[in-house]
């Protein structure tokens, strides 16, 4: 062992001398750190860890936002120039970030006293309700306000404007003036489902996601998708357990009891982690299956009054969003979207088949629309051939939205072939913000701007709502393979890596684990590892090839390359064949044949992506390659359209 390093405190000594002269560089990262204190990545991650009990992400974040907290107290600075003076690419992502660490944002701490709140940095955040209430008490600002420092209040009139002015103020810290105020979080579980002539698996999937929708429009409060919550179906864990394993403040169970004649009866109990043994209320509901919309606004209404985050102001709204729908039309259309969740060709092919028969049971329906539009939308990723599919998603996102303007699955369909297809970045940036400020429980828009917040270089915000989507998402294999491959790319390896590790609990040799255990690898020039990764990926799924060919390429393994690319040549014709051959083309350093496989598909889903993938870096000095992501028009930025 480094005998420099065996004493914890010098340790640290050493950590904060280095950023001390670093911290303003939004480059400097865990690599730069742990090569000026000599040690690797994952020495610095595992003394960190046992040290301080965080990563040294975390270490690095923690020391910046303590510069931060000193230079906003202590200069004329503005909140932006001060998020770029401490190292932040993002003055957003830099004030979430302040306001989780400390619970208070820039702006008020620019506005209080520094004697007011100094005792605040190192305090943890409070998760309990009332935290910002005993955040003034702890820090006597009370106290502070009634004696103005060393001036006392003698006249009677000023203390009682006083007072008021604190009676606001608190209310206003309470309340919220912030966009980044401590979320709720509720669960819903799988619905126990009775019926004869529905699908109990389909019936039970289709009102999850349709309370869910209405949930996530209440302002406080997030959602986790029914994927991670399906983990627990026929479960016999307490409720305080899935609670607590889930890490929620609030779990939904229900039961639906569905007859021959359409008639729906529906008990939903609501649970609190210490107070579950009974639940904290009960909801009935007895109708018709065609007041099922109402139902779930209706039981969102009650979930958000029991747990006191429904405001008056939303308790109308989110009521006023219900409708009857045609019978057999909605039996059809959750059929459908059943079948568009399932991973495999044919279910999905049978998904769309179910949706336009609830089009022809109803053409006026506008969630049918909203369904059509999200299925062509992940038609438009697949392997398959889907000429014009972000065309018809497009029509039926449109369509639905004429028939109802609040249909926020309709504006993420368009959200997300504004950047995958019509490559419309304003527009997309518009509607991304939109929808999740209506509702910011919906993991799959989060994931969406994920990526393209990643293409135009967002960094910070990037990851940001990549982890949103899968904290929204937890078990999501996807999300999770995702956030990893991401951090590889960014050069936090050691995430990269917890991810791998953790999807491979849930899903041994996942593919999405394979992919970014290879990037990682590469990234960190281990190449003979990077390659045996993205060898059994391929093997795994052939689907994959451009991960292996291309790093056979970059390894001089040109043979074996070349094969790949025969191999491929005789895919089905799709975009994703034409991609891949771009993509072993230009590891091969064939600039001209990558180029006229790009053109081939200039709006095939990922072709924007080809400036930020590691795949083309042989070529992107080229001005071939420079031109052809000219044509793009990518923005550099949020504000540069």
């Amino acid at each position: 062992m480094d005998a420099q390093l065996t004493s914890p405190q010098p340790f640290l000594d050493r950590l904060n001398n280095v950023l001390e002269n670093n911290y303003h560089d939004e480059s400097f990262g865990v690599s730069e750190l742990a090569k000026q204190v000599a040690i690797s990545r994952s020495q610095l991650h595992r003394k960190l860890k046992a040290q301080k009990g965080i990563t040294a992400s975390q270490f690095i974040m923690v020391f910046r936002l303590h510069k931060a907290y000193e230079l906003l107290i202590s200069s004329e600075s503005t909140v932006s120039e001060v998020a770029y003076a401490v190292g932040f690419g993002s003055p957003s992502y830099f004030t979430r970030c302040f306001q989780q660490h400390y619970n208070f944002s820039p702006i008020e701490l620019k506005q209080k006293s520094k004697k007011e709140i100094h005792n605040t940095f190192e305090q943890p955040i409070n998760r309990d309700r009332w935290s910002k209430w005993n955040w003034f008490q702890n820090n006597q600002i009370i106290s502070n306000y009634l004696h103005l420092g060393q001036y006392r209040v003698r006249n009677f009139s000023i203390l009682i404007l006083i007072l008021l002015a604190m009676i606001v103020g608190v209310a206003y810290n309470f309340y919220g003036n912030s966009t980044e105020q401590r979320m709720s979080s509720i669960a819903i579980l799988p619905i126990e489902v009775e019926s004869t002539t529905l699908d109990e698996a389909i019936l039970s999937q289709g009102i999850q996601q349709g309370l869910s929708s209405s949930l996530g429009r209440i302002n406080g409060l997030n959602v986790l998708a029914g994927l991670t919550t399906s983990k627990y179906k026929d479960s016999k864990k307490t409720k305080d357990k899935i609670l607590q394993e889930l890490k929620v403040d609030f779990l939904v169970s229900g039961r639906v009891k569905y007859s021959d004649k359409d008639s729906i009866i529906m008990n939903l109990t609501l649970y609190k982690l210490g107070a579950s043994d009974y639940g904290v209320q009960t909801l009935n509901y007895s109708t018709s299956i065609e007041n099922i919309l109402n139902i779930q606004n209706e039981a969102a209404n009650g979930i958000g009054l029991s747990t006191g985050l429904l405001k008056s102001s939303e308790h109308s709204q989110l009521l006023a969003n219900g409708r009857k729908v045609n019978k057999d039309a909605y039996k059809n259309y959750i059929r459908g979207m059943y079948y568009l969740h399932k991973s495999s060709q044919k279910d999905f092919d049978k998904g769309i088949q179910f949706l336009y028969k609830a089009l022809d049971d109803d053409p006026a329906e506008p969630l049918i629309y909203a369904g059509l539009a999200y299925g062509h939308v992940i038609l438009g990723h697949s392997a398959a051939e889907n000429s014009n599919v972000f065309g018809i998603a497009k029509m039926a996102a449109k369509q639905a939205i004429q028939l109802d303007p609040s249909l926020l699955e309709a504006y993420a369909s368009l959200a997300s072939i504004a950047i995958y297809h019509d490559r419309n970045w304003k527009e997309a940036e518009e509607l991304f913000k939109y929808v999740l400020s209506k509702n910011p429980s919906m993991a799959n828009v989060h994931y969406d701007y994920a990526w393209y917040l990643f293409l135009i270089g967002e960094k910070e915000e990037a990851l940001y709502h990549q982890e949103m989507a899968e904290r929204l998402d937890p078990l999501n294999t996807k999300y999770m393979g995702w956030t990893g491959w991401m951090n590889a790319y960014y050069g936090n390896y050691d995430q990269a890596m917890d991810k791998v590790e953790t999807i491979w609990r849930i899903v041994p040799e996942h593919s999405l684990a394979l992919l970014t255990k290879g990037l990682t690898f590469k990234l960190q020039n281990n190449l003979e590892n990077a390659l045996d990764s993205y060898k059994r990926l391929y093997e795994k799924s052939p689907k994959h090839a451009a991960s292996f060919g291309g790093l056979c390429a970059e390894m001089g393994e040109f043979e074996k390359a070349n094969e790949i690319i025969e191999e491929v040549k005789n895919w089905p014709k799709s975009p994703w064949k034409n991609w891949t051959l771009a993509y072993l083309y230009a590891s091969l350093n064939n600039v001209d044949e990558a180029i006229m496989m790009l053109n081939t598909e200039p709006k095939h889903a990922y072709v924007a992506w080809v400036n930020v993938m590691p795949g083309f870096d042989r070529i992107k000095h080229h001005e071939k390659f420079k031109s052809f992501v000219s044509s793009l028009n990518i923005p550099n930025s949020k504000t540069n359209f």
